[in-house]
């Protein structure tokens, strides 16, 4: 969909959480495996970053919880026109088994409104822009090319690069992708 989409000239913005802005973890695992698809769609990709502080208590392992960083409403802006509202997931699991709704309006001042929230919480100081570099060699210095993550944001007036999930420590980062194996897609 993304891709005939973007044939089509549409701007695709997607603002989610980062793996330190998670209340759950191994969800974010399950979204991970499709950040390079989506970047190679032409998607533009942001994750908010934690609240002050909020990294140091989650920087261990945690199935669940709670984020005083984290998103959970799901909001979509159609054309600066039609703004949806809601917490109802596009999966298969909300789908048949939750009771969470969204709404939908139309509304181009709501939507231009939610437009204009996305912008400031998709800027450089509040989110991590997620991009696609290519790296010409491999861990054993070998020659090849392969597109790796790269997560830019801005601290104290200056650009920052990451080139793992930025602000989280090892432990964690490998913990959520052991987890993700044990995910089922469906229940994503």
């Amino acid at each position: 969909m993304f891709a005939r989409m973007r044939d089509r000239g549409v701007t695709v913005r997607i603002l989610t959480n980062s793996l330190a802005s998670n209340d759950v973890p191994i969800v974010h695992g399950g979204y991970a495996r499709y950040r390079k698809d989506l970047l190679r769609l032409g998607v533009d990709l942001f994750e908010v970053r934690p609240a002050p502080g909020e990294r140091e208590k989650k920087d261990h392992t945690q199935v669940g919880g709670s984020s005083g960083a984290a998103l959970h409403a799901k909001t979509f802006i159609l054309d600066r026109k039609v703004l949806f509202v809601g917490t109802l997931n596009l999966d298969p699991r909300s789908v048949w088994s939750d009771t969470q709704n969204g709404i939908a309006v139309r509304s181009e001042t709501l939507a231009r409104q939610a437009a204009s929230l996305f912008e400031e919480s998709a800027s450089a100081h509040r989110a991590f822009r997620v991009t696609l570099r290519t790296s010409s060699t491999d861990s054993n210095g070998s020659a090849s090319e392969r597109d790796e993550l790269e997560w830019t944001t801005e601290e104290n007036g200056k650009e920052v690069h990451y080139f793992h999930e930025p602000e989280t420590g090892l432990w964690r980062r490998l913990s959520v992708r052991f987890l993700s194996l044990f995910a089922p897609e469906k229940m994503l």
